[in-house]
């Protein structure tokens, strides 16, 4: 048996598991009763790419495909690999380690993952650097307030422009 939990806004959530006929239900309370169903389905095509218009990801979506994408891995056993959806909004997953770190010594981390930098702006009393993304050319905005890290996102392609 395996302990599962959550990491919400709030701190880490122990997760209930309950197995049904054809899916899984994760069930944790973070302030507010919340569950997650999943249903593993044999895939033909791992390695198949679909392209979905543009959305915005909002703090519930993103929590379910992380939740999602790990309980899978935890019930297959297999290892997860996944490509990371640019999606306007949503966190860059292999940067959020930055998040909190001084912008003028993350910067150093940044170009040596093969980052570009695009350009900024400043507003009120943060500044917005844009930098493009190795391999895959997305763009992406971190934003900085009293000179750290505060938030590291996907952002529109003409930002790097």
């Amino acid at each position: 048996m395996q302990a599962l939990s959550v990491q919400t806004y709030d701190g880490i959530r122990s997760v209930s598991h309950s197995a049904q006929s054809d899916h899984e239900v994760f069930s944790w309370n973070d302030g507010e009763p919340r569950k997650l169903s999943v249903r593993l389905d044999r895939v033909e095509n791992p390695d198949a790419r679909f392209e979905d218009s543009a959305q915005k990801a909002d703090s519930s979506t993103l929590l379910g495909a992380a939740v999602g994408a790990l309980i899978g891995g935890l019930i297959s056993g297999k290892p997860i690999t996944t490509t990371e959806p640019a999606r306007e909004g949503a966190p860059v997953s292999d940067l959020q380690s930055l998040v909190g770190a001084k912008g003028g010594q993350a910067e150093g981390t940044l170009t040596s993952k093969g980052y570009t930098y695009r350009g900024g702006t400043k507003l009120a009393d943060s500044s917005f650097t844009y930098w493009q993304q190795p391999t895959t050319n997305n763009c992406v905005t971190i934003r900085t307030t009293d000179g750290r890290y505060q938030s590291i996102t996907y952002t529109k392609k003409s930002d790097c422009n």
